[in-house]
C-alpha cells in the first residue's frame, strides 16, 4: 500500500494494520476470554555488569533477553501494547533497581495508572541509588496557593526580550497579567524574589549562569538544551497559571 493512497487514520499503514490485528488476536482478545484487566511481570530478569565492555563472559550475560532488553520489550513496541513500569525493589545480590511492568488493554490507559498509582503507594520500595549522590532537582517542593474563583479571561505572561548582558549573566523580561506573581527558573535554579522584579504588569529578573561546554560527540552531535541557558517563566495567580520556555545562547 503506497503512501499517497492510505487513508487518514494509523491503519491505512499496511504494518501499523497488521499489528493492530496482532494485538487485538495475541492479547486483547486473551485478556477479554478470561476476564483479565491487567498483566504484570518484571521488567528485567537482570541487570547488565560494570566491566561488561572489557569482559567476556560479562559481555554474554548482557546480550541475554531480559537483560539487553527488557522482558516483552520488542513485541509489546511493535503492537503499541500499553504499558507502565514502577519500581519493586532491589535485587539481593547486585543492589540494583528492578521494575514491575504493568500491561494493560488499549483504550483503558487511566485504569493502568491507577494499578501502578496503587502498587507504588502500597510497597514504597522507590529507593534511592546508593551509589549515586541525591540531587537538589531529586525533591519538588508543593507551594500552598490560595485559590480564588477563577477570572474569566486567561492569565498573560510574554516574553519581551531574554539575551546574555554578560560573559556568564542572561537577562529576561516580559509582560503579565496585574497582579500574578511570577517566578524564573535558570538550568532548574529558581531565582530568589530579589532577583525577579514585577511593577505595573511588566517584569524582569538577572540571573548568573555557569557555562558548560560538552565534549565534542565522536557521531551525531548534542540536542540544543546543552548550548543554551534553559529559562523556564512561571505566572500565577489564585487558581490560574501559565509558563513560558526559553532557550539563551551561551555564546
Amino acid at each position: 500500500m503506497s503512501i499517497a493512497s492510505r487513508s487518514n487514520t494509523l491503519l491505512g499503514l499496511l504494518s501499523c494494520s497488521l499489528e493492530w490485528n496482532t494485538r487485538t488476536s495475541s492479547k486483547q482478545a486473551w485478556m477479554d476470554q478470561h476476564e483479565i484487566d491487567l498483566v504484570a511481570f518484571p521488567a528485567a530478569g537482570d541487570v547488565g555488569r560494570a566491566d561488561v565492555y572489557t569482559n567476556d563472559a560479562s559481555a554474554r550475560h548482557a546480550l541475554q533477553n531480559a537483560v539487553k532488553y527488557s522482558n516483552g520489550n520488542r513485541a509489546m513496541r511493535h503492537m503499541g501494547v500499553p504499558t507502565v513500569a514502577v519500581t519493586m525493589g532491589l535485587l539481593e545480590q547486585s543492589s540494583m533497581p528492578v521494575n514491575l511492568t504493568f500491561a494493560g488493554k488499549h483504550g483503558q490507559d487511566v485504569d493502568l495508572l491507577r494499578y501502578a498509582y496503587a502498587f507504588e503507594q502500597q510497597t514504597k520500595r522507590r529507593i534511592a541509588p546508593s551509589v549515586t549522590p541525591a540531587l537538589e532537582s531529586d525533591g519538588v517542593a508543593l507551594k500552598t496557593m490560595p485559590h480564588s474563583v477563577l477570572a474569566d479571561e486567561e492569565l498573560s505572561l510574554e516574553i519581551a526580550s531574554a539575551k546574555r548582558v554578560g560573559e556568564t549573566e542572561v537577562e529576561v523580561t516580559g509582560s503579565v497579567s496585574s497582579g500574578a506573581m511570577v517566578e524564573v527558573f535558570v538550568d532548574g535554579k529558581i531565582l530568589l524574589e530579589s532577583d525577579v522584579t514585577v511593577s505595573g504588569g511588566q517584569w524582569s529578573a538577572k540571573s548568573t549562569f555557569i557555562p558548560f561546554e560538552p565534549p565534542k560527540a565522536l557521531y551525531g552531535g548534542v540536542g540544543k538544551v546543552v548550548s543554551h541557558v534553559v529559562i523556564v517563566v512561571l505566572a500565577r495567580d489564585g487558581g490560574r497559571a501559565t509558563g513560558k520556555l526559553i532557550f539563551v545562547n551561551q555564546k
